[in-house]
């Protein structure tokens, strides 16, 4: 099976409730009170590990069509709700691809001219507007999402189109917007690892200079809308100056080849990618607390520390750094800052440095992982070296055991 329970979890006790709320209607179909229903389909998903990558909402749509086939043809038990999941799950993989197209914007100067940037079969065009079979389709959902968003949509942003294969509409847009978060994503790191440091006054803006439009919406290749759904950044509070990249495109473009060569060498290039697309996500927000903790669970996922405690986060952090005990510092501080604001709901006036220092630490992790020589096999054996005493007289003494140990074994 494809999809298979997750550890922790009872899902026979789940399956129980189910089975007792059903409600048999003459047309032969079953019923069952929304609330509870709607109750049951996200604890179900959240107790099914999907081994192949789905879209959260394209698993909830297997997960509810699942729930209804299993009650309506007979018991309900945890067996046969797995059954289900999986039968749909296959005919959900066995879907043919189709190519998509997703209308987007970015906060550079709308006349920048940048080549199309190009992952597998997905590709990215930027211009300065889109086509107009796409412009005109995407302004008839853009004026449904304007009431849902706080501040006017920008007016001088770039447009991007990005174009993918996807077996669904949602699985397209997940698709669509990890690639192009990936480039910005590496954008912005060549830009904020050159300011170590910044303090504003006024409105507070974001780090990342390169933030995406407040809509997306996702079309057919010739322009025509896919699905009268749009997606829309939660976090969008206004835009933001945009940024002309025109003198430096050759220098971002090399950057960006460097990174995609480093990741096809990496033996985890998805938990790289993964922590780039949340570098980039983190600094898009305007407010500089919600930023301070995205980056921290960053911290976490690059130190293979998300389960350990913080003193674990801290001590793999620091062995990046040459100076690994002023590290110590800076990284004890980010945590009490965390912990007050997590735990007391108090934050201050420092937030701005502090989100910089938390920056300038996830950037320190990021050119561990990318530019070691060591060629790790997995984010695991690079925490295990992170973990490794810093300290030479230890580290020859723990060599020398390790030696001791390697010839007592007969190994050699």
């Amino acid at each position: 099976m494809t999809v298979v329970w997750k550890k922790d979890y009872d899902p026979s006790r789940l399956a129980e409730y189910i089975e007792a709320d059903k409600t048999k209607v003459q047309s032969g179909g079953v019923k069952f009170e929304a609330v509870r229903f709607r109750e049951y389909e996200v604890l179900l998903c959240s107790m099914l590990d999907f081994r192949e990558p789905i879209p959260e909402v394209d698993a909830r749509g297997l997960v509810h069509d699942a729930m209804l086939k299993t009650a309506k043809r007979g018991t309900v038990t945890a067996n046969a709700l797995l059954e289900d999941v999986n039968r749909l799950e296959k005919r959900y993989s066995a879907r043919p691809l189709k190519r998509y197209v997703m209308v987007t914007s970015l906060s550079l100067w709308r006349f920048a001219s940048l080549p199309r940037c190009r992952f597998g079969s997905t590709v990215i065009i930027f211009e300065h507007e889109a086509p107009a079979p796409y412009r005109e389709t995407a302004m008839e959902l853009a004026e449904h999402a304007r009431r849902y968003l706080v501040a006017d949509p920008p007016a001088d942003y770039l447009s991007a189109r990005v174009h993918v294969s996807a077996r669904a509409e949602f699985q397209a847009a997940e698709v669509a917007l990890e690639a192009l978060n990936l480039a910005r994503g590496v954008w912005n790191w060549h830009y904020n690892v050159q300011r170590l440091a910044r303090e504003s006054g006024g409105e507070r803006l974001p780090v990342n200079q390169i933030v995406l439009g407040p809509v997306h919406t996702l079309h057919h290749p010739g322009g025509e809308l896919a699905t009268n759904t749009w997606w829309y950044e939660t976090g969008y509070c206004g835009p933001v100056p945009v940024y002309n990249p025109s003198s430096e495109v050759q220098r971002i473009y090399r950057f960006l080849a460097s990174v995609r060569n480093r990741l096809a060498r990496c033996r985890y290039p998805g938990t790289m990618r993964q922590a780039i697309v949340r570098y980039a996500s983190a600094l898009d927000l305007q407010d500089w607390d919600a930023a301070f903790l995205k980056l921290w669970s960053v911290l976490e996922l690059l130190t293979d520390s998300g389960r350990k405690a913080s003193d674990v986060t801290i001590r793999r952090t620091a062995f990046v750094y040459r100076d690994r005990e002023y590290a110590l510092q800076i990284l004890k501080h980010l945590r009490d800052h965390r912990n007050r604001f997590v735990h007391a709901d108090q934050t201050d006036g420092r937030i701005e440095t502090c989100l910089y220092q938390m920056k300038n630490s996830v950037e320190a992790l990021l050119s561990f992982h990318l530019r070691s020589k060591y060629r790790f096999e997995s984010i695991q054996e690079a925490a295990e070296f992170l973990d490794l005493p810093a300290n030479r007289k230890v580290m020859e003494s723990r060599l020398k055991l390790m030696k001791y140990a390697h010839r007592f074994r007969g190994y050699e």
